[in-house]
């Protein structure tokens, strides 16, 4: 799991290695907030993206997922949501793993993270970050986000 800001979004490309980071991180700052809720392919199926607007929810009515495939990278455009995070080492699966929809379910662990998504913040979740998105802040019920897909094969 990685924590960001878009207010100085090259002050984490040393970190984050690789020449896919750049654009990501570029197309989230300058574009995605002016862009109409929907899909968008930054680079065919390696990279693409999702902009909506949701709904969060109590946190007993959310699961917690996690992906093989991509790594995700959700970004808060207005309103607020957490976004709760555990390791994938921590869990026992609640059911087989769905290789079409690149997602797996878990049951709700007694101990996680809870990281508070507001407008401009960014967090980067691998493979091994178990993660439960839109969950209510105690404030906010709607958040206009976006959710970057990128295929972990480019950066790991």
């Amino acid at each position: 799991m990685f924590l960001g800001d878009l207010s100085q979004p090259r002050m984490y490309l040393p970190f984050l290695k690789g020449a896919v980071w750049h654009p990501i991180l570029t197309w989230l700052e300058e574009e995605a907030p002016h862009l109409k809720n929907g899909k968008y392919e930054l680079d065919g199926r390696n990279i693409h993206a999702t902009i909506s607007t949701e709904t969060t929810l109590h946190r007993n009515e959310r699961v917690f997922e996690a992906h093989r495939q991509y790594i995700d990278i959700h970004c808060c455009l207005a309103g607020a949501e957490v976004i709760d995070r555990v390791s994938l080492a921590m869990l026992d699966s609640r059911e087989a793993f769905d290789e079409q929809k690149d997602c797996q379910f878990f049951d709700a662990p007694l101990r996680f993270s809870s990281i508070l998504m507001t407008p401009g913040t960014f967090i980067v979740l691998v493979p091994q970050d178990v993660h439960r998105t839109l969950v209510f802040d105690g404030k906010n019920r709607k958040t206009r986000k976006v959710v970057v897909k990128l295929n972990a094969k480019l950066v790991i």
